[in-house]
């Protein structure tokens, strides 16, 4: 029997919960930021093509890429300092990756997000990869986001093959390191384009909480 959507299933309840709760104490923290790595436990799941909405309101499909390729889809928040902070190191690694055929999707993970403000976003932020909207919050849950800025990569097949941070820059919020010494996502990426055997991986990512849909859902009495 295949367990592995149930387990999705009782992850994602987990972490919805312990939002509501309360995100102030550490161990709540850790815990919301590693729970989702959990789901990786039972083997590297193939995922489908995905629907989403680019900053020019135009609806597209992000399906699989060829040969050695893969898509990166980093999950960011306008409001976020780390998320924003970010922006011109994930501007040089598309710069030096997506000639190698790797693809790099900046996803907003807040489902209030206008299409006018992420495009006045990406000009702001100088952004030049892709940019799409998730209001439905269609993609933070198939890939299992709770962060951003955090990272997920997928191979030609749609398999899992990273989750987490860009790279250790941040011990945790509001502490950074000297410099960085691990790059996880360039290792990554540099291990796929050079057609070595990759081992599906996951880190804990550090920064802001993605904001749940409960703001923008019909309102009951």
């Amino acid at each position: 029997m295949n367990t592995a959507p149930y387990a999705h299933c009782l992850v994602r309840a987990v972490v919805k919960i312990l939002r509501k709760i309360d995100h102030r104490t550490r161990s709540l923290r850790c815990l919301i930021g590693i729970l989702p790595l959990l789901l990786n436990a039972g083997g590297s799941e193939s995922l489908p093509p995905f629907e989403v909405v680019d900053i020019e309101a135009r609806k597209t499909t992000v399906g699989a890429p060829r040969g050695r390729g893969a898509n990166v889809f980093i999950f960011i928040l306008r409001d976020c300092p780390l998320s924003n902070q970010y922006q011109p190191t994930i501007r040089r690694l598309a710069e030096a990756f997506e000639p190698l055929g790797i693809r790099f999707h900046l996803i907003h993970a807040d489902p209030n997000t206008t299409v006018e403000e992420a495009r006045h976003h990406a000009e702001e932020y100088a952004i030049r990869e892709s940019v799409y909207l998730d209001p439905k919050h269609e993609l933070v849950e198939k890939l299992s986001a709770t962060i951003s800025p955090e990272v997920v990569v997928l191979s030609s097949t749609n398999q899992k093959l990273y989750q987490g941070r860009i790279n250790n820059l941040y011990v945790k919020l509001g502490q950074k390191r000297f410099r960085v010494t691990q790059h996880d996502l360039k290792k990554t990426l540099t291990d796929i384009t050079a057609g070595r055997e990759i081992v599906p991986r996951t880190t804990p990512a550090i920064g802001c909480f993605i904001p749940t849909r409960k703001s923008v859902l019909p309102q009951t009495r």
